[in-house]
């Protein structure tokens, strides 16, 4: 998922870490370690005037040896 400010989120990965790079450099700016894999397509969404990115982690066992699971992590983005 692209922002309109030019953050990239990714947690499509196998190592249960949810990150944010910058488009234009490609430089990790954030991470977050997740309960398990995040498997899914981060959405974002503003509340109150805050924009906050969320994030489902379910993980997948028949691929990788994780624990599965079905939490929603949600994030807000600084000011």
């Amino acid at each position: 998922m692209i922002t309109a400010s030019g953050l990239v989120f990714i947690a499509a990965t196998m190592d249960e870490k949810f990150r944010a790079f910058d488009i234009e450099s490609g430089k990790q700016l954030w991470q977050a370690t997740l309960p398990t894999a995040g498997m899914a397509v981060p959405m974002s969404y503003e509340y109150n005037g805050k924009q906050y990115i969320a994030i489902s982690a379910g993980g997948h066992s028949f691929l990788y040896p994780q624990n599965p699971g079905d939490v929603l992590m949600v994030y807000s983005l600084p000011n």
